[in-house]
């Protein structure tokens, strides 16, 4: 009986360090996943060479915080987005006005991702309180289970223990 508690002990510490982990994970990227776009960073018309770059530089970036954020199942789908600035990165030069179209497209895919993600941010939050909450619980119970026959036989020992020492 004793191994078969030492197991689920360790199992709701397991898992209540897992909750915790996952926990500590949401909050710390909540604030990246709140990644509000302007206007001003999207990919504008100019066709400059050094226009294209600095749009490619921030299409990269925001497909780069897009794709480090993620709730516990939900992940982005950055293919599209990435094979439009990698299209855009190889025909820069020759085309730079498609090249910026290309790059535009990514921008409001990747935006309409994140928002995506952004809808599940408060209800994985809650779930990962809740399951840490409950595995918490779990531990603390097992933790703090005394068994019937384990108390009667401690009870006992110490009847026979304050017998012992009267004599």
């Amino acid at each position: 009986m004793m191994e078969k508690k030492k197991v689920i002990v360790a199992v709701s510490a397991s898992l209540f360090l897992l909750g915790a982990a996952l926990l500590a994970y949401g909050l710390y990227y909540n604030s990246e996943m709140a990644v509000s776009m302007q206007p001003s960073l999207a990919p504008h018309a100019n066709t400059t060479n050094t226009s294209i770059n600095a749009s490619i530089n921030r299409t990269e970036s925001i497909l780069n915080i897009a794709n480090r954020s993620s709730y516990l199942i939900f992940y982005p789908d950055l293919s599209k987005p990435y094979s439009y600035l990698a299209k855009a990165k190889s025909i820069a030069k020759q085309d730079p006005g498609l090249a910026s179209t290309l790059l535009s497209i990514a921008y409001n895919d990747t935006q309409a991702q994140i928002n995506k993600l952004n809808s599940y941010r408060l209800p994985s939050l809650y779930i990962m309180i809740v399951l840490t909450a409950i595995s918490a619980y779990a531990l603390y119970r097992t933790m703090t289970y005394k068994d019937k026959g384990q108390a009667s036989q401690a009870g006992n020992k110490a009847g026979k223990a304050k017998g012992h020492n009267g004599k």
